[in-house]
């Protein structure tokens, strides 16, 4: 009985989206937070598993797993930023005010390399993220405890991974000799190969499939960053949501990528594409009262997407499930992009990507 309400509120919801084919529907799960300003779901594995990072009362950053708190004992501050199918994840532990880089297996913390950051893991448990080298960072993968340095863009100084596939190719972004930050490639015997732009100066690789597809962010020739996927060698523009930016976190197998964009009325809204259009996730779920969703940044598989939004003003993490198994894909209305210049000056200004930040604070503590 429960099953065909379910399939008659997603036949009923469908009906009113003027799409050829039924949209995808999600339940909304409140996964909370930890009673601070923010909360974030930063990825989510094949069992529906959820990593993320979220403040307490005092103000101090907690990751947790699927609702549990799991900061090593003694950190001040903790960050879960990517869990594997067999439930692992990588993050980043503060102790004493120094970062280590940090890997949960069964629940159990260890912790590599002191004033070193990890963002991505794979199932084979390899880690990616940032490590100290001389006075820079540079992009690291660790294979069974051991960190190889994958070194940095031509005539740049530091370099930072942020994620990778289960082919052990490394997807990150660093500085290039004329000051740019630039995306990039690593995989073996290829080394680190910069991507492109679409047509500004920066762009910003955060997330890789399995067949090498990768999304982000790159800036435009009028100076926003938009969301791209580069795959063949060429970099595609996802569009906005009727603002002027968006920004790619998450891909999938199959290559549907979600992320955030801002919206003609200036606000920033979790997006999905697919299919070749990008939908206001706001739109595509069935009941979520006193909810924005304001950014998604992972995506499994079988379409469950995470990220955080503001319930009645208030920032919680969330996991979207699909409500049917198997529902196609969407047509949402085409919408248009916004072209009017923003000043060169603007930089990446996206929640959960510190890397910048913590690159100059590494360095001032270096000098």
């Amino acid at each position: 009985m429960k099953s065909e309400l379910l399939l008659r509120a997603t036949l009923i919801a469908a009906s009113a989206f003027p799409c050829t084919a039924a949209p995808i529907l999600y339940n909304l799960v409140n996964l909370g937070n930890a009673g601070g300003s923010s909360a974030s779901a930063n990825a989510v594995n094949s069992s529906g598993q959820t990593a993320g990072t979220r403040s307490n009362a005092s103000g101090d950053l907690r990751a947790y797993s699927s609702g549990a708190d799991i900061t090593p004992a003694g950190a001040t501050n903790a960050m879960a930023a990517a869990i594997n199918n067999s439930g692992q994840i990588a993050g980043t532990s503060y102790l004493d005010g120094t970062a280590y880089s940090t890997v949960w297996t069964g629940g159990n913390a260890q912790l590599f390399a002191a004033d070193s950051f990890a963002m991505g893991i794979n199932d084979a448990g390899q880690v990616t993220g940032m490590r100290p080298t001389g006075d820079n960072g540079h992009a690291y993968l660790m294979t069974a405890g051991v960190m190889t340095d994958l070194g940095v863009l031509a005539g740049g100084g530091w370099s930072s991974g942020y994620a990778l596939n289960s082919s052990g190719t490394v997807v990150g972004y660093g500085d290039t000799a004329s000051g740019a930050f630039r995306g990039f490639t690593w995989s073996e015997g290829k080394g680190m190969q910069a991507l492109g732009t679409l047509g500004g100066r920066n762009s910003y690789a955060l997330a890789i499939n399995a067949s090498g597809r990768v999304t982000g962010s790159a800036q435009t020739a009028a100076g926003y960053l938009h969301a791209f996927v580069f795959e063949d060698g060429a970099m595609s523009d996802l569009g906005t949501l009727g603002g002027t930016s968006s920004y790619g976190y998450g891909i999938n197998a199959s290559g549907a990528m979600v992320g955030y964009s801002s919206t003609s009325d200036h606000g920033s809204h979790a997006f999905l594409y697919r299919d070749g259009a990008m939908a206001d996730l706001n739109t595509l779920v069935l009941s979520a009262s006193g909810w924005v969703l304001s950014a998604a940044y992972g995506i499994n598989d079988s379409g469950q997407i995470v990220g955080s939004g503001l319930l009645n003003g208030v920032e919680h993490a969330f996991r979207l499930d699909p409500v049917v198994a198997g529902l196609e894909s969407f047509t949402p209305p085409a919408v248009a992009l916004i072209a009017n210049p923003e000043p060169g000056s603007i930089i990446l200004m996206v929640s959960g990507v510190a890397f910048l930040g913590l690159v100059r604070a590494f360095r001032k503590r270096r000098n």
